[in-house]
């Protein structure tokens, strides 16, 4: 069975390092066995509070490399991200893409626009019908978490 672990971010508690050593140290690890994928870093609208944490893009932005820059000293590759284009374009727009994998959460029929200037995504999260909610994903590059 393939599996993973994924971690949501709340850039207003602590620094993106702490958050991704709080991550491996609890699960989130990436190994090597063809069987575990890499830790998923999930940033999306705040359920506690502001949209975008209350933070600058700028802010955000720095936050995101810095927890992926750690995994990856942490795990030796760097985390996939899940977000979804509106909230990413709004609150951070880092182009994270270059060395995070990019898991995209679209609910409706086609992947669209890409939060980041990278040329394509790895897995796009959607869904065929309202009732679906969150049942549909599309693995569209296989090699990204090889």
């Amino acid at each position: 069975m393939i599996r993973g672990a994924y971690h949501v971010a709340l850039p207003d508690r602590s620094s993106g390092a702490e958050q991704a050593e709080l991550f491996v140290d609890n699960g989130g690890a990436w190994s090597g066995d063809g069987m575990t994928l890499p830790g998923a870093l999930d940033l999306g609208y705040n359920p506690y509070g502001k949209a975008c944490f209350g933070m600058s893009k700028a802010g955000l932005s720095e936050w995101v490399l810095e927890f992926s820059e750690t995994y990856r000293e942490w795990t030796g590759r760097h985390p996939v991200v899940y977000t979804s284009p509106s909230w990413w374009r709004r609150s951070a727009g880092a182009d994270v893409g270059q060395v995070s994998p990019l898991w995209v959460a679209r609910h409706s029929a086609a992947p669209g626009a890409l939060p980041v200037t990278r040329g394509v995504y790895p897995v796009w999260h959607h869904v065929a019908a309202p009732a679906d909610h969150d049942e549909r994903i599309r693995v569209m590059t296989v090699s990204a978490f090889a």
